[in-house]
């Protein structure tokens, strides 16, 4: 992976002890982050773990009728 110098969510410059986030970065995830570690799976390990649980989600779409009075 290469060196990046800002963060991935604010695009803060990063100091020198940050990696890919800064701590405003995470903050703005939750408060109680301190460190994120990377994602272990490339895109086609995540594409793969994902085929077997496609057939088993479900989504229940709402469809709200708008009344006005």
């Amino acid at each position: 992976m290469s060196e990046r110098n800002k963060c991935l969510f604010t695009y803060e410059p990063l100091t020198k002890d940050e990696t890919n986030y800064s701590a405003g970065g995470l903050k703005t995830l939750s408060r109680t982050i301190k460190a994120l570690k990377p994602f272990p799976f490339t895109a086609e390990e995540q594409r793969k773990e994902s085929q077997p649980l496609a057939g088993k989600c479900q989504f229940k779409a709402s469809n709200q009728k708008l009344v006005s009075t």
